[in-house]
C-alpha cells in the first residue's frame, strides 16, 4: 500500500483515507503511476506545475477559510494539512511526497529525484524501496544518474567559528540535582521523541523563519524556562500517542461520543479553567488571529534574554545576535542562537573606557546539541551528497532520549532559570520564618505559585522546592532521585503529590504500545505560550503507579513480571557513557552566568 503526500506552501497534504484503500491494491496509486502521468517535455511540465500549484493555493484558501478558523465544525478530513505531517503514523508500505515548493519527487523519505527529471527507464519504487530511510540503509551509488538526483534541503552557509567582538569559549553550567530540572529534561526528551521523525525526515527543508522551527524552538523555550502548565485529560481516554484512529480511522477503544476534539480547539469541557486551548502545530487558530504561538520574527527577546533562530548555529549567528541587541539599546544581557538541532548560550556585558567607547565582551558556549539531523557522513565517492542517507546514530538516539537526558537541555533549562533569578523583583526574603512561606506556598493556586515565584530569589527557591505541574499536581524536592531499568534506557521515577487529597503517588514513566489503550489517571500534557495558548497532546507523560515490588532491593530495576530486562548489560554502558559525557562539562565561569 503506497500513500501520496503533497507539499505546498509549507503543508502537507496527505491522501490517506482508511477504509477506501485496499492493502493489497495499489493499482493507479503508486509511485510508478504518479510518475508516468507528469509530462516528460519542459513546456508542459512547467503547465502542470503552474496547474497544480494553483490547484493547492484554492485548497490552501479553502482550509483558511471554512476549516481552520474556530469555532469551526467538526470537519471530515482524518488529516487536515499540517505543517507537521503524522506520517509515521501512516499504515504504508511505500510513501511519496510531491514537492511543489523546491520541485523534488521524493520516494520512502530516502530517494530525493527532481520533479521535472525522475528517472523513467527504471521502475521509481524498485529504485529507491530497499533503499529507504526507513530501513536505514543508503541509496546505492550505482542506482540512477546523478543528473536525476535532487535534495530537499536547503542549503547551509559554510560555519563560522569566529566572534566578531572580542569573546572566549566558556562551558555551560548543567545542574541536575533538582527535580525541578530533571522533570523539564524529561518533557524535552517527550518534545524530541514526539517531533523526532518528521525533525529528521524534514527538518533541514525548514527555514529559519518558518511555523515549524518557530513553534518547535518557542516550545522548547517555554518548557526550559519552567512556564509549561500541565493539564490532565480524563482517566480513560484512549492514549492520543498510540489510538489508531489516525491509521484506520477509527479508535478501538473509547466510545465515539468521547473522542478528543478534531478541530484544534479544547474548550471548557475538556480543558476546565484552561481552556480555551489551541492544538500544537495545527493551523487552527482563533478569528482574526495568525495561527501558532511563537512570535512572528525569528529574532526577538524571550523573558529578557534575546532569541535568535537560525540555520546554522555558529559566530557569525552570535555576531549578528549581539549586533542586534545592541541596537536595540541593550549593553548587558544573555542570548540564545538556536536551531532545530544545536544551541549556542551566551552572555553579553559591556564597559566602558575613560573616553566612554563601548566595548562589548561574549562569553558563548560551544555548540551543543538539541536533536538529530538526518545526514552523516558519507563516502568520498558521494561526498556533498549527505541527503541520500540517513544517520543510524539519531535514530538510535532518538529511541534512548525518551528516558535519557541531553545535556543541551540540561544547559538551556540553567541559563534559562540564571535569567529568570535576575528577573526576581525584589531582593527581601520577607519578615516570616522562610518554613512559614514554604508552608503557605504550599496551598495556594498555581497563579499565585507562578507569582510567587518571581517576587525574589528567596521566594524563587521557596516555591521550587514543590514544583507545580497545575493547580492540584505538585512534585516535591527530591535530593536523591532513582531510576528504574528498562530495555531502552532509564525510566524516571517520581513521585507526585495530590494537594486535594495531600496524598503522594509512587509512580514511573511507563511506554506504550502501538495499540489502542486507556490514559492513566496521572497524565500530563504541557501548556505552551500566554494568548493563545497550545496544548502539547502528543506530549504526553503518562506515569503508573508503582507497587512496592516492583522498586526492588536497590530501587533500580522493575519487576520481571512487568515485563523489563533486570540485567541489560548494553543499557548500563548507556548510562555510563552519558554519565561520563555529562561529567565532563564544567562550570560556566561566575562572570559569564552572573550568578
Amino acid at each position: 500500500m503506497t500513500i501520496p503526500i503533497v507539499r505546498y506552501n509549507g503543508r502537507y497534504y496527505i491522501d490517506y483515507h482508511p477504509g477506501t484503500h485496499d492493502w493489497d491494491d495499489d493499482e493507479g496509486h503508486g509511485p510508478d503511476e504518479t510518475v508516468d502521468s507528469f509530462p516528460t517535455d519542459e513546456k508542459g511540465y512547467r503547465e502542470w506545475l503552474g496547474e497544480m500549484r494553483a490547484e493547492y493555493a484554492a485548497r490552501q484558501a479553502y482550509f483558511d477559510r471554512y476549516v481552520f478558523p474556530i469555532p469551526s465544525q467538526r470537519h471530515e478530513f482524518l488529516h487536515p494539512p499540517s505543517p507537521f505531517p503524522r506520517v509515521d503514523r501512516l499504515p504504508s508500505d511505500a510513501t511519496y511526497i510531491v514537492n511543489l515548493d523546491s520541485e523534488v519527487f521524493t520516494v520512502d523519505y530516502g530517494a530525493h529525484f527532481k520533479l521535472g527529471n525522475i528517472p523513467r527507464t527504471a521502475n521509481v519504487s524498485l529504485l529507491a524501496a530497499v533503499n529507504s530511510a526507513d530501513l536505514e540503509n543508503p541509496v546505492y551509488s550505482g542506482a540512477c544518474d546523478a543528473s536525476h538526483i535532487a535534495s530537499p534541503a536547503l542549503e547551509l552557509p559554510e560555519p563560522v567559528h569566529e566572534i566578531g567582538y572580542a569573546s572566549r569559549t566558556v562551558d555551560p553550567k548543567i545542574e541536575v540535582g533538582d527535580v525541578r530540572t530533571r522533570l523539564l529534561m524529561r518533557v524535552l526528551a517527550e518534545v524530541n521523541h514526539t517531533f523526532d521523525f518528521v525533525i529528521r525526515q524534514f527538518g533541514r527543508e525548514w527555514a529559519a523563519h518558518s511555523f515549524q522551527v518557530r513553534e518547535l524552538s518557542f516550545a522548547r523555550l517555554w518548557i526550559a524556562s519552567g512556564k509549561a502548565k500541565f493539564l490532565s485529560l480524563p482517566e480513560g481516554l484512549c492514549h492520543p500517542r498510540t489510538c489508531m484512529r489516525d491509521t484506520y480511522g477509527v479508535c478501538a477503544h473509547i466510545n465515539p461520543e468521547r473522542e478528543l476534539p478534531d478541530n484544534g480547539y479544547f474548550d471548557r469541557e475538556w480543558a476546565g479553567s484552561s481552556a480555551p486551548l489551541l492544538e500544537f502545530g495545527t493551523m487552527f487558530h482563533l478569528p482574526g488571529e495568525l495561527p501558532g504561538v511563537s512570535p512572528q520574527e525569528s529574532m526577538y527577546w524571550f523573558d529578557g534574554v534575546l532569541i535568535s533562530l537560525v540555520l546554522v548555529v555558529d559566530g557569525a549567528a552570535v555576531t549578528e545576535a549581539v549586533g542586534w541587541g545592541l541596537q536595540q539599546g541593550r549593553s548587558n544581557f544573555q542570548l540564545i542562537a538556536m536551531s532545530l538541532f544545536e544551541v549556542i548560550l551566551a552572555e553579553v556585558s559591556t564597559s566602558a573606557d575613560p573616553n566612554s567607547q563601548k566595548h562589548p565582551f561574549v562569553s558563548a558556549s560551544h555548540p551543543l546539541k538539541l536533536a538529530f539531523p538526518s545526514e552523516e557522513e558519507v563516502t568520498e565517492e558521494w561526498a556533498g551528497q549527505s541527503y541520500l542517507f540517513t544517520s543510524n546514530e539519531g535514530r538510535q538516539q532518538a529511541k534512548r532520549s525518551k528516558s535519557q537526558f541531553s545535556p543541551g537541555f540540561g544547559a538551556l533549562i540553567t541559563f534559562l532559570e540564571v535569567a529568570a533569578q535576575r528577573r526576581c523583583a525584589a531582593k527581601s526574603n520577607g519578615i516570616l520564618p522562610p518554613e512559614v512561606y514554604c508552608k503557605i506556598l504550599d496551598h495556594v493556586d498555581y497563579g499565585t505559585w507562578v507569582t510567587c515565584s518571581t517576587v525574589s530569589p528567596a521566594f524563587r527557591s521557596y516555591c521550587l522546592r514543590m514544583y507545580r505541574l497545575n493547580d492540584r499536581w505538585t512534585i516535591p524536592f527530591d535530593p536523591d532521585p532513582w531510576f528504574l531499568g528498562c530495555r531502552e534506557g532509564l525510566f524516571y521515577y517520581v513521585e507526585p503529590k495530590d494537594t486535594h487529597t495531600g496524598l503522594s503517588h509512587a509512580t514511573v514513566e511507563k511506554d506504550y504500545f502501538w495499540m489502542c489503550h486507556p490514559l492513566p489517571e496521572l497524565n500530563w500534557m504541557p501548556i505552551i505560550g500566554a494568548e493563545p495558548r497550545a496544548l502539547m497532546v502528543n506530549v504526553l507523560l503518562d506515569d503508573g503507579e508503582v507497587a512496592d515490588s516492583d522498586q526492588g532491593d536497590e530501587g533500580n530495576n522493575m519487576n520481571e513480571s512487568d515485563g523489563w530486562d533486570e540485567s541489560d548489560e548494553g543499557d548500563e554502558s548507556d548510562k555510563s557513557e552519558e554519565g561520563d559525557e555529562m561529567d565532563k562539562r564544567g562550570e560556566m565561569d561566575e562572570g559569564a552566568r552572573g550568578s
